[in-house]
Parts: structure tokens; C-alpha cells; sequence
């Protein structure tokens, strides 16, 4: 009987010893997610968008894009400087008037903390090697360049629909490494046309507070036309590369 018991003390310590030695479960660590934008369907209003989710991994934007040819064309509209989650993000937009899809894109910030692309290399984001974007469609949009008041001498009667701007037109020229006016004034509500015409090489047109961006190819004239819906100064450059000077090759816009 006492050996019986020794064995079955020695065949213990044994299955001890066993499992003491098994590696211990590692729990799999779940992957953060990436970048991600979510935006649905929707009607503008106030000339504002609405994206209802954005995930960024570092500071950056949202970018609201044309679509051309099921691609993202010229730039409408950008939010304020973003970092991580943020939650029904507000951008304005402007030019958007005959669109029924836009799309909206993630764009890194260069750390000047002002959006610029693509003069600056506030890059497009992506994530498994595909660009972050989502396209969505307009369901109605108001008009920024126009506002209803009451017929006059009969305020029972329906509104009627009054233009508010005018039309500026401006020539303007493009060549090496300037743009002549440099500086164009106009007033808030104004509908913008500017002829732009290049006398040497090809250079672009950018405008990215506006949505417009153009190439300009030489000896031909290029109209651009947008609404001038916010004061401020606002940067406009070449977007081609046109030399060594290219990078200061740039103008402003006043909108009082």
C-alpha cells in the first residue's frame, strides 16, 4: 500500500511539472481600424455638406471633390484641420449647383496646417493601397446665388425668386512665373468669370477655396467661373509645373 502511494505522489509531481511548462494562451490583439470616411445621401443646404463619420490617423481633412468621369474631379469645398474621430463634420462647399454626385476624400495635412492640394503636399489618404473616399449623391440643393423676397405691394402673394450678384469679368494673363492681375477684388455674392489666357508654356489654374482648377494651355483662353460666397483672402497659383519659378507663381483673391 505505501508504494502504491509513493508511485501515485511521483506520477502527480510529474502532471505538475507537465503543465507548469505549456505556454500560456496569447489573446490575439485586435487591429486598430484605419482611416474611414462615412457620408450619406443628402440635400445641401446653406451651401454645407454633412459627413456623418470620419476616422484620420493624423491631422488632415475632409475634401469634397466633383465627380468627372466616376473619378474625383475639382476640389468645392475642404473641412477645418481634423486628428482621429470626429463625428457630422461640416464642410462648405461652393460651385455644386448642376451636380448630382460628389465625393467626399480624405486628404493628409503637410503640417502648414492649411489645406492646399495640389500645390501643397496635402496628400490624398489611403489605406490598403486604395484612395479614402466615398461617393454620394445630392438629393436637392439651394441656390447660393439667389434669395426669395415678398412680391412687392402684396405680401399674401407667393415669393418671387431674386438674383442677388453680379457678374465680374476679368482678363487675366498667365505666364512665366506670374499671373497679371496679380490680386483681384471682388464683393461677396459676386458671380466670378475670369478669362485666363497663357502666352507661353502650359500652366494651371487653382483656386481649391472655390473648387476651380484648370489647365492652361498656351495661346488658348480658359473661362473659370465660380460664386464668391465667403469673404476673405484667399491664394490662387499654378498647378502645372512651368519651371524653376513655378512654385511662386501665385495671385489673391480679396472677397469683401
Amino acid at each position: 500500500m505505501k508504494k502504491l502511494v509513493f508511485v501515485m505522489a511521483i506520477i502527480s509531481l510529474f502532471l505538475i511539472a507537465a503543465c507548469a511548462q505549456q505556454p500560456s494562451v496569447v489573446q490575439p490583439v485586435q487591429e486598430a481600424e484605419g482611416p474611414e470616411i462615412i457620408v450619406q445621401s443628402q440635400a445641401i443646404s446653406n451651401n454645407m455638406v454633412t459627413i456623418e463619420d470620419v476616422n484620420i490617423d493624423k491631422p488632415g481633412y475632409v475634401v469634397i471633390h466633383k465627380v468627372v468621369d466616376n473619378a474625383p474631379g475639382a476640389v468645392i469645398g475642404n473641412s477645418a484641420l481634423l486628428n482621429g474621430e470626429a463625428h457630422d463634420v461640416e464642410v462648405k462647399v461652393s460651385g455644386y449647383e448642376n451636380e448630382e454626385e460628389l465625393i467626399a476624400m480624405l486628404h493628409y495635412d503637410d503640417g502648414d496646417n492649411v489645406y492646399g492640394f495640389p500645390q501643397d503636399e496635402d496628400n490624398p489618404v489611403t489605406a490598403n493601397g486604395q484612395v479614402v473616399m466615398q461617393k454620394f449623391s445630392i438629393t436637392s440643393a439651394e441656390s447660393p446665388t439667389s434669395m426669395k423676397v415678398p412680391a412687392p405691394g402684396n405680401e399674401d402673394v407667393e415669393e418671387m425668386v431674386v438674383a442677388e450678384s453680379e457678374v465680374v469679368k476679368i482678363d487675366m494673363t498667365a505666364k512665366k512665373w506670374e499671373f497679371e492681375p496679380g490680386i483681384v477684388t471682388v464683393k461677396e455674392g459676386d458671380r466670378v468669370k475670369l478669362n485666363i489666357k497663357s502666352v507661353d508654356v502650359t500652366h494651371g489654374f487653382s483656386l481649391p477655396d472655390f473648387g476651380v482648377s484648370e489647365n492652361l494651355a498656351p495661346g488658348k483662353t480658359v473661362t473659370v467661373e465660380f460664386t464668391a460666397d465667403k469673404k476673405g483672402t484667399f491664394t490662387f497659383f499654378c498647378s502645372v509645373y512651368c519651371g524653376s519659378g513655378h512654385r511662386d507663381m501665385k495671385g489673391t483673391l480679396v472677397v469683401e
